[in-house]
C-alpha cells in the first residue's frame, strides 16, 4: 500500500508531501533502504485468551522461516532457531517443555 500512495503522490507531483514523508526516515529506516516513511511504526501486541489463538500464533511463528522472501529453511522444524525443533524433534535448546501433541 505504501508503495502505491509514493507512486500516485510522484504522478501527481506532490513534492511537499514527499519531502515530509521522507523527512520523517530515521537512520535505520535510510540504512535499509527506506525512501519514505509513510506509515508509523507500530507493534500490536494481543493478549491470548484462547488455545485457538495461541495455536494459530504458534503455527505462524513455525512457518514464517520457510515462507516468504527469506525461506530460510526447507523445513520448519529444521530451522535451527525455531522452538518447533523441541515440539517435533524433542531438542530442548532451552526451550519449556511442552508437548507437541497438545498444540494440535
Amino acid at each position: 500500500m505504501a508503495y502505491d500512495i509514493i507512486k500516485r503522490l510522484e504522478e501527481k507531483r506532490l513534492n511537499k508531501i514527499l519531502l515530509q514523508l521522507k523527512e520523517g526516515l530515521t537512520e535505520r529506516d535510510v540504512a535499509k533502504g527506506q525512501k519514505h516513511k509513510v506509515f508509523a511504526d507500530c507493534f500490536d501486541a494481543k493478549p491470548i485468551y484462547h488455545r485457538k489463538f495461541l495455536l494459530q500464533k504458534i503455527h505462524y511463528i513455525h512457518l514464517n522461516c520457510v515462507r516468504g522472501k527469506w525461506k530460510l529453511a526447507e523445513h520448519w522444524e529444521d530451522y535451527e532457531h525455531s522452538s518447533s525443533r523441541f515440539y517435533v524433534k524433542n531438542k530442548v535448546d532451552g526451550f519449556v517443555p511442552v508437548h507437541y501433541e497438545e498444540l494440535s
